[in-house]
């Protein structure tokens, strides 16, 4: 369904977040050939929020580390740079809406979702076939920002954003579908322009906006289907579900994406294993 007039407008309206600006920095760093562990830990500990975020999460039982590290810069020298990259594009981006009251909204939930679609995304990324002209980074950060149209619909809309979480929850239908009714558009559709305001490839945006379909969008690029599966995969793996986030991929979709059943055995099991060593 399309927005009408005076929903497209609102759509037109909401204030988009911008790029974290540690994130553009960062980026600009990680494509300079000289810098080291010791620069892109300096940039990430000029901004002292974000490096408590940092060393919360890089410190959390998902990374398993055999030491804490108690700095950014000790932080990037072990995790390395990349790693350090993608945890402070997770806290950044969570950074910027600490000021919300989520009230009956679970808004960590959202986030440890986000990151473990993040997570997985990358993980299958890896050993598929089908989306290797796309790196680990812009994986992991798709499958961050996937649902980040939820957080903004939260927070410019939050009375019928909710009404539409309640009525989804109450009725078991999905909350796009609830969403497009109540609003006229969807998170989908928010979080597209966000990913096209960052400047993500075509493709990224796309794998945002048809996350949840229509099913000749994820069938029509690789990157929308691996995301889809990865964000099947994450609810059910964090609902404990094995069998059912086993399930996720069929056979039409493991040849389209090019996966083995075992490797994509081991993204589920490392899934399930991850959600509860996640913190944000």
């Amino acid at each position: 369904m399309k927005p009408g007039s005076t929903a497209l407008q609102a759509l037109e309206n909401i204030s988009l977040p911008t790029l974290p600006s540690v994130m553009a920095r960062l980026n600009a760093l990680m494509a300079d050939p000289d810098v080291g562990t010791r620069e892109i830990g300096a940039a990430v500990a000029q901004d002292a929020p974000l490096t408590a975020r940092v060393l919360r999460i890089a410190n959390s039982a998902a990374y398993g580390l055999r030491e804490r590290v108690l700095s950014a810069e000790h932080a990037s020298a072990v995790l390395g740079m990349r790693e350090l990259r993608t945890i402070a594009m997770a806290a950044s981006v969570m950074g910027q809406f600490e000021h919300l009251e989520a009230g009956a909204f679970d808004l960590n939930h959202l986030w440890k979702h986000a990151i473990l679609v993040a997570r997985t995304a990358r993980a299958l990324g890896k050993v598929s076939g089908a989306v290797s002209e796309l790196s680990p980074d812009e994986l992991y950060t798709v499958g961050l920002v996937h649902d980040l149209g939820q957080v903004v619909l939260l927070e410019h809309f939050s009375e019928a954003f909710l009404e539409a979480v309640r009525r989804s929850e109450e009725e078991g239908r999905s909350l796009e579908e609830v969403e497009v009714e109540v609003l006229g558009f969807s998170h989908a559709e928010v979080g597209a322009r966000i990913a096209l305001r960052w400047k993500l490839p075509p493709a990224l945006v796309s794998a945002v906006q048809y996350h949840h379909g229509p099913e000749e969008e994820i069938e029509a690029e690789p990157v929308v289907a691996l995301v889809d599966l990865a964000n099947r995969l994450a609810e059910r793996a964090a609902a404990g579900d094995r069998d059912g986030a086993l399930a996720t991929l069929d056979d039409a979709r493991a040849e389209l994406l090019e996966l083995s059943a075992s490797d994509f055995e081991e993204a589920v099991d490392e899934a399930i294993g991850a959600w509860g060593t996640i913190e944000v």
